[in-house]
């Protein structure tokens, strides 16, 4: 089963990149980049998992035939090939104490799909089809826009289309609507429906109970519906409600039976409204309709869709924000991607904020992988996508997570936990971001999560090392051949970082307006190998202006980026606030315990010192790279 109707492969739309080329500075130079105040404390943050609770034998199964499966089992999933029942308490239970673990605070449970089916079951081959076709023929037997867009994603405009326009194919577009939305009550799709729905009320009940047994409450935040215009139409059988309404309605009713559970926020529990990637923004009205309306007024609310950061012309986009990403205003993703295909000169992924003149991140998504605009890749000759970022044994979460240290948002959501439905998900461990243990990765994504969140959390940067170390066997050191900076003062230019004269120092011009500080930057660059193989770093050594035992000009914190292999992309590393120790300062530059491939290092300020006594400059001496065989 999927959720993200058409979410992989659809065209592509102005977008941002989470990487910079490295060979061409002038996009580095034209980004703004900025850190705003008004951070949220850590006590208010909340880490979210996006959890499914759509499995059983009369829900969704995984497939006998898959790759990927859970190491959790259910004794009545067996006769279909394994998996698990999201109703048996002891699989439950076991996802709960993972969520513990990881430092989870909540979960965004998923009910997005076939809402109108769920929730008016009884009557909704009666109704909606008939709707539908009034619309039509009220149109001039044209379809709306929303149903035009919607059943184009489905693929069934083709069909559609080859009904004559007379009351003959009138009838022969109801019957394929009756056939096609297929919401019978008692055949297998409506039971399967019914059976997430149940599942769903059998978590509120569950993590209820362990909140009490383990003392930890993990909240719940409902993401409902949106993306279909069948769950916007008014059900006369229904009192004129929507398919939307009841459902809000029926989660309304799960908050009051169980208000431990609530992710309180603005003074109300949280929920969230799925429309999809593409995002169907042409049923934003709808859910703008109903803020105020009774039920709905009841929760602070939040749109969400996927792939944010490809979908610039969308409503809610509000500009280029933090760090150069790509903005929304209450218009939340599902899921993003780290880089764009083919990647351009500014950063992504998108994020979220309450109101553009705040300062504060109000959402952030992270993933361990994110498909390219062509999917995970060749399905049947299985070979992955080589314009996405996948798994990389935990090196695309990684940097999402770096992203997420620098912008502190009140939000970080996680993507995802236990999906294992195609095409959403791939065939193995780099064409999946399901974190859940599995036959293939165990627990180690898991654990990855647990330390990242940790991390996230400590607010540390990763393994900093604040004076110069010895040097291991294999290990050497490199002067760079080559520098480059936005600014340089007469007599004090980016090369005098390339010698070993104490007495040469690079300055930028004065920076009197501090928005435009992290534009600033020197960049540096290895000399070739003889095997033209890149540079195997591991630690990054900077020399400030150093003189009678003052340090000058060295910001207070900085940014460190290293290019990519290939020496097309710079990749962050982190942001530093280490201070020079006798006028040198190290830093750590390893990926986990492995080197990292390089050509090069970028250095931008964030912050700098007012009581600096050089004044407003960023200035450096020096720069040299430790090396290993």
């Amino acid at each position: 089963m999927s959720r993200k109707i058409c979410s992989l492969v659809w065209p592509m739309i102005a977008f941002v990149a989470v990487v910079i080329m490295a060979v061409n500075l002038q996009g580095f130079v034209g980004v703004r980049f900025s850190l705003g105040g008004g951070i949220a404390q850590a006590q208010d943050q909340s880490v979210l998992m996006e959890y499914e609770a759509w499995f059983g034998p009369t829900g969704i199964k995984i497939k006998p035939n898959s790759p990927i499966k859970p190491i959790l089992t259910s004794n009545n999933m067996i006769r279909f090939g394994g998996g698990y029942d999201s109703k048996d308490e002891s699989v439950i239970e076991q996802h709960y104490k993972w969520f513990i673990e990881m430092g989870i605070d909540g979960v965004v449970l998923d009910h997005t799909n076939n809402v109108a089916c769920t929730f008016s079951s009884d009557t909704f081959n009666a109704e909606i089809p008939n709707a539908i076709l009034d619309s039509y023929l009220i149109n001039g037997r044209s379809l709306s826009p929303e149903y035009s867009l919607y059943f184009g994603n489905l693929g069934w405009i083709g069909k559609m289309d080859s009904f004559s326009k007379d009351t003959y194919g009138d009838q022969q577009l109801l019957r394929f609507l009756q056939n096609a939305l297929g919401c019978r009550v008692g055949d297998e799709f409506q039971v399967a429906m019914e059976t997430i729905k149940s599942n769903n009320e059998n978590i509120f009940r569950l993590f209820s109970q362990f909140a009490t047994k383990y003392g930890k409450t993990i909240k719940i935040v409902i993401l409902a519906g949106g993306y279909e215009p069948t769950a916007w139409e008014s059900l006369p059988s229904k009192g004129g409600l929507s398919g939307m309404d009841l459902q809000v309605e029926f989660y309304g009713s799960l908050y009051r039976r169980y208000p431990q559970l609530k992710l309180m926020y603005l003074g109300k529990p949280l929920l969230l409204s799925y429309f999809a990637a593409p995002t169907a923004t042409e049923l934003f009205k709808h859910f703008e309709e109903r803020v105020s309306s009774l039920s709905w007024q009841d929760f602070t609310l939040r749109k969400m869709g996927g792939f944010m950061s490809n979908q610039l012309n969308v409503s809610g986009f509000s500009g280029i924000g933090e760090l150069g990403l790509p903005r929304f205003t209450q218009l939340w993703t599902w899921i993003d991607r780290l880089r764009t295909d083919p990647p351009v000169e500014t950063l992504g992924p998108s994020y979220s904020v309450n109101d553009p003149a705040s300062l504060g991140v109000e959402a952030f998504t992270v993933t361990m992988a994110n498909p390219a605009v062509d999917g995970w890749g060749n399905v049947a000759t299985r070979t992955p996508t080589t314009r996405g970022d996948l798994r990389n044994g935990g090196e695309t979460f990684r940097s999402f997570m770096r992203l997420a240290k620098e912008l502190n948002p009140r939000f970080l959501i996680i993507n995802q936990f236990n999906e294992f439905a195609e095409p959403d998900q791939g065939w193995d461990e780099q064409t999946s971001n399901d974190i859940e243990p599995t036959n293939i990765w165990g627990n180690k994504y898991l654990d990855l999560v647990k330390e990242e969140v940790r991390i996230f959390r400590s607010g540390q940067p990763e393994q900093p090392v604040e004076e110069e170390s010895p040097l291991s066997p294999g290990e050497s050191v490199v002067k760079p051949i080559s520098a480059r900076s936005l600014t340089d003062i007469p007599g004090w230019p980016a090369t005098a970082v390339l010698d070993s004269d104490v007495f040469t120092v690079y300055s930028s011009y004065p920076i009197t307006d501090m928005n435009y500080l992290t534009r600033e930057f020197l960049a540096v660059w290895l000399p070739g190998n003889t095997n033209r193989l890149p540079h195997l770093v591991t630690r990054l050594r900077l020399q400030s202006r150093f003189a009678s035992q003052v340090v000058y000009g060295f910001p207070r914190r900085y940014r460190v980026y290293l290019t990519n292999e290939k020496n097309t992309e710079w990749t962050l590393i982190g942001t530093f606030s280490q201070q020079p120790v006798n006028g040198w300062v190290e830093l750590n530059m390893k990926n986990g315990t492995a080197p990292r491939e390089s050509w090069g290092a970028l250095i931008v300020p964030v912050e700098l010192d007012p009581a600096d006594p050089a004044g407003p400059y960023f200035q450096m001496s020096g720069v040299e790279f430790v090396t290993t065989k």
